[in-house]
């Protein structure tokens, strides 16, 4: 029989998995699924500006309308390392995001952390963060997809 922190601490990463596999099929319905109703997000590294707490509703539109553009994202991770503290765990994973538009790409590389938060439903992401450690290409393919699509 399989220690229970073992499956607990797969079901953390499993919650991080469906949420990449879900921003990169655009299923926005399942991407929200992996979300508590509010989070904390963390992505100064990549977009500059301040921490924030948004509901998470707000951030499925947001990335719903800034990477539907796009022809293809994918998000390739690393292990999960998952730290587990009673009701709540830290979720570690390296990470190559690739952004595609027609023949242009913006790789970018890193690291995720994510907390969770135990629910009635299971684990739900309760804080998100992008460390960007590099990238490769040009970050404004985002705005011209988007520019495309409005046109």
């Amino acid at each position: 029989m399989a220690d229970l922190s073992v499956l607990e601490q797969q079901a953390v990463a499993d919650v991080v998995a469906r949420l990449g596999m879900a921003v990169d099929q655009g299923d926005w319905p399942a991407a929200r699924a992996c979300f508590s109703e509010e989070l904390d997000t963390d992505y100064t590294s990549l977009t500059g500006g301040e921490p924030s707490r948004i509901r998470a509703d707000d951030l499925v539109a947001a990335w719903t309308a800034m990477l539907t553009p796009l022809d293809a994202i994918q998000h390739l991770l690393g292990p999960a390392v998952v730290d587990m503290d009673g009701e709540t765990a830290v979720c570690r994973r390296s990470a190559q995001v690739t952004h595609v538009f027609g023949a242009e790409r913006w790789v970018i590389g890193g690291w995720y952390r994510y907390r969770l938060e135990r629910s009635a439903g299971g684990w739900v992401i309760a804080g998100a963060m992008f460390m960007l450690q590099w990238q490769e290409g040009d970050g404004g393919v985002m705005e011209r997809a988007a520019a495309a699509a409005a046109s």
